[in-house]
């Protein structure tokens, strides 16, 4: 999510996505500053098709593995209160399910009907501006304290990306950008 905020970037954001998209699949849902760019989401899922890229809104796709299926839910955007958890398949044998969300206040949507193994989201920017012993400044609405790192909530377990963007000054402070690699085994 947050892809984008000015409109006139969309052309350069599915640029760049078709490059990423050249060393591995891309799966991605939206936030709430591609919903605040005023482009509809129609647009986005339309561009997506085109330059074959999974853009998922309260969808899931399975990816057949060795042994079993990664399933791919792809929440909207929780902190605009737009997520439907209702996507998340129900549990099966040789399932692991990846819940991509933007804001990590989508654990508090989740129950143990919603047989997430891993969940992942943004929203954070890591706090941007960090000074040592100090809380954050400043924390979007939808992230609940939740910063940078792994959490945990009723079982399920939850990472919060870094990003690589900022929101309202394009500065970080003590907060390097992140692009994390997760291995699944």
């Amino acid at each position: 999510g947050d892809l984008l905020t000015m409109p006139e970037g969309f052309p350069h954001l599915f640029r760049f996505l078709s490059g990423l998209r050249t060393v591995a699949p891309v799966y991605m849902t939206l936030g709430n500053h591609d919903h605040y760019s005023g482009i509809p989401v129609a647009r986005f899922a339309e561009w997506a098709d085109r330059h074959k890229l999974h853009l998922l809104v309260n969808q899931t796709m399975f990816v057949p593995v060795h042994g079993g299926e990664l399933a791919i839910a792809g929440l909207d955007d929780p902190s605009l209160h737009r997520a439907d958890p209702q996507c998340i398949p129900p549990r099966s044998p040789g399932r692991f399910t990846v819940v991509l969300a933007h804001a990590p206040n989508v654990l508090e949507l989740l129950d143990e009907r919603h047989p997430a193994d891993l969940i992942v989201c943004g929203h954070s920017h890591g706090g941007q501006w960090r000074f040592s012993g100090v809380p954050s400044l400043w924390m979007p609405y939808g992230c609940n304290g939740r910063q940078a790192g792994h959490y945990s909530h009723k079982g399920h377990r939850l990472y919060v990306n870094r990003g690589l963007g900022w929101s309202m000054l394009p500065i970080r402070w003590n907060c390097l950008p992140e692009v994390v690699l997760i291995e699944w085994q």
